[in-house]
């Protein structure tokens, strides 16, 4: 398994679009989805690769990661 940064933080702010989209069109129930879902994947990119002593995001791999 692998989690890559870049790819999560693109799959994050896609998912801000599509809600803005949503919106947009008038499906409310559909951007609040989207941007529950693009809050936690930040949040989550936040928690598990953001390095403080590094002050630095790392890529996670590896059976643990399953």
């Amino acid at each position: 398994m692998v989690e890559d940064v870049a790819v999560n933080a693109l799959y994050a702010e896609n998912q801000r679009v599509l809600a803005r989209l949503l919106a947009e069109a008038g499906d409310a129930q559909g951007a609040a989805l989207l941007g529950e879902r693009a809050d936690r994947t930040t949040s989550a990119l936040l928690e598990r690769c953001w390095s403080p002593i590094d002050e630095d995001f790392h890529g996670l791999a590896g059976r643990s990661e399953m």
